[in-house]
């Protein structure tokens, strides 16, 4: 298996991938879309023999997939006049799950954030409504979590935004766990610069 960062032709199978295992809807698509088209649209993939087996991507900017203006004033006031990157997507195949990958892909895409002059990495961390969570330990290795809280049915008004859910349908129960990560250079803080 090869790791290495998201390049502009990886976008029509990271849009297949989004589309069939995490948000279906036009939407999110176009903000793929749109952000690779001006450069603001990074991460780290792993394939093996040609084949896509995961991606965990971001961008510059702050926003969650249905809005939440009280918490996003919130966090920006906590953290004022700071650099905020999003985590945008995170898929790995069933069958490279439990190796690590995940977090080598997140480890790239941090690597980039520090790279851009990120300050802090934003992320919602999906919880299904069973309160299971695919990715409930990864999103550690972003940075140092400065913030978290639990939002129940994070995404109910996503229908009203042309989404929809893969697991509950059109009208969606499913939570999140947002947390706000401080990006730092590990190197630099242990002393082996």
């Amino acid at each position: 298996m090869i790791f290495r960062p998201f390049e502009e032709k990886d976008t029509e199978e990271l849009i297949l991938r989004v589309r069939q295992n995490l948000t279906e809807g036009d939407p999110v698509v176009q903000g793929i879309r749109d952000n690779v088209a001006i450069g603001n649209y990074f991460g780290g993939v792993a394939e093996e023999d040609g084949k896509f087996l995961g991606f965990a991507t971001a961008k510059e900017g702050f926003e969650f997939t249905v809005p939440h203006p009280k918490l996003e004033k919130e966090i920006r006031d906590l953290f004022p006049g700071k650099r905020f990157f999003v985590g945008d997507q995170m898929w790995v195949s069933p069958e490279a799950r439990g190796h690590g990958v995940a977090g080598r892909m997140l480890e790239i895409t941090r690597q980039e954030v520090l790279a851009r002059g990120g300050d802090y990495w934003l992320t919602e961390l999906w919880v299904y409504p069973d309160g299971k969570s695919p990715v409930k330990d990864v999103a550690e290795g972003c940075g140092e979590k400065v913030f978290e809280r639990l939002v129940p049915m994070f995404y109910k008004d996503q229908d009203r935004y042309g989404l929809k859910c893969p697991i509950c349908g059109d009208h969606c129960r499913c939570s999140a766990m947002v947390r706000v990560y401080h990006v730092t250079d590990r190197e630099k803080e242990q002393g082996n610069e």
